[in-house]
């Protein structure tokens, strides 16, 4: 007989797997912008000269180049981000399906997530919310929650 899933493991499941999916689209930014840095110059003007470009007030060259880097910078490339994003998705998957191993890694990364919120809030200079704070109490809620007698007894 199939184990009900409580509610608690769909909201997660359902998080992050709107996690993944904007994780992937930034991606996906990322290497379009890088694209358009590499294109000849007489495709940059072309573009440049499209509704989209003058409404950002990118007219030049080098504001497209410029425009384009920032992007492919501040979006999530770089292999340790992929391979975080691909654990995620595996961990979605074993936690919908109930798995054990699901919920240790979810207790693993969440606790992991704290700790590096944390410091990031310690050592960053931005004043006011910081997204971090949202970040740490949502996990430090999904390690209480999952910690708890009735959730860790539907992945045994």
């Amino acid at each position: 007989m199939e184990k009900k899933r409580l509610l608690g493991v769909k909201i997660i499941c359902g998080w992050l797997v709107f996690f993944n999916v904007v994780s992937i689209l930034l991606m996906l930014s990322s290497l379009n912008s890088l694209a358009k840095l590499r294109m000849p110059e007489a495709k940059k003007i072309e573009l440049i000269q499209s509704k989209v470009y003058k409404q950002l007030n990118i007219n030049s060259i080098e504001k497209f180049d410029e425009f384009h880097l920032r992007v492919s910078k501040a979006s999530p490339s770089r292999p340790s981000y992929i391979g975080i994003t691909l654990i995620l998705i595996i961990l979605t998957f074993g936690l919908w399906n109930l798995k054990k191993w699901a919920w240790f890694g979810l207790i693993f990364y969440s606790g992991l997530s704290i700790i590096s919120g944390i410091i990031l809030v310690i050592i960053s200079k931005i004043e006011g919310i910081n997204l971090q704070y949202i970040f740490v109490i949502i996990n430090t809620i999904i390690v209480y929650y999952f910690t708890r007698p009735k959730m860790k007894a539907q992945f045994k």
